[in-house]
């Protein structure tokens, strides 16, 4: 089983000793156990200072250090162009566009899929850091 109950999959992004939003993530089961769905959000008083640009790249590897996880993907709604930008910036791909697949605010919204395989990770890093593994 690819889960472990002693890891965090959700963190809080601290600053100055307050919690100003999360990154986490899902491990899929069966048939799709080595994917997990990446996720974040961050209050809108932080929003274009980069801290996302930094902290999803540091979750991306804590990942891939420790879980068997082969494939980590982000789904985000059309429009939200600053999202897919951080995904692409940790070298996500865009990989399928939903239709209509969601419904915020009583609109049917189409729903875009980024991806990042553990070998496209491995190629762009040179290697997985260990550092902070314990």
């Amino acid at each position: 089983m690819n889960r472990s109950y002693q890891q965090p999959v959700n963190l809080a992004i601290d600053i100055g000793g307050k919690a100003v939003g999360n990154v986490g993530f899902t491990i899929k089961e069966d048939i799709y156990r080595h994917n997990a769905e990446i996720g974040y959000w961050l209050g809108e008083a932080h929003w274009g200072q980069g801290i996302m640009t930094e902290v999803l790249p540091a979750m991306v590897n804590y990942i891939f250090v420790n879980f068997q996880v082969n494939r980590l993907f982000g789904c985000v709604l059309e429009g939200n162009k600053v999202s897919m930008r951080v995904l692409e910036q940790a070298g996500f791909r865009a990989e399928a566009i939903l239709k209509k697949a969601a419904i915020k605010n009583n609109q049917y919204l189409d729903e875009h899929i980024f991806a990042l395989l553990r070998e496209e990770f491995v190629a762009r890093q040179g290697s997985i850091s260990m550092a902070g593994k314990q």
